[in-house]
């Protein structure tokens, strides 16, 4: 799954503002209607609706800074939550609590094998 590029975005901007169909932006720039789709609902001026490639460029970038990073269920972590169950935490508080590690903050999940930073 590669992002769309700014060039791409301008591709979507200029074939919007014309009302050309999502099928037809999409082949234009070799991508599936869904994405194109997407893209300007996540992406556009929440008041007027209108679809820029600048914001949308900007929006994009804010959403991969923000998004959760998944890290492997280390044996660090495995060990600190055998220590919380051992003192009788339930799983359900585990999940809340977080744990400083190397310098991170991550939230335990019990249920996987993954915990998401904090920031």
């Amino acid at each position: 799954m590669s992002h769309l590029s700014l060039e791409q975005r301008y591709v979507i901007q200029i074939c919007h503002c014309e009302n050309m169909p999502y099928s037809k932006i999409a082949e234009k720039i070799s991508r599936n209607k869904s994405v194109i789709s997407r893209e300007i609902c996540r992406n556009s001026n929440q008041r007027s609706g209108k679809y820029s490639t600048e914001l949308a460029h900007r929006k994009a970038h804010e959403g991969h800074k923000n998004k959760t990073k998944h890290i492997t269920f280390t044996e660090d972590i495995r060990g600190h939550v055998i220590t919380l169950l051992e003192q009788e935490f339930s799983p359900e508080q585990i999940s809340k609590c977080s744990v400083e590690l190397d310098k991170l903050i991550f939230n335990l999940h019990s249920s996987s094998k993954y915990a998401t930073f904090d920031k």
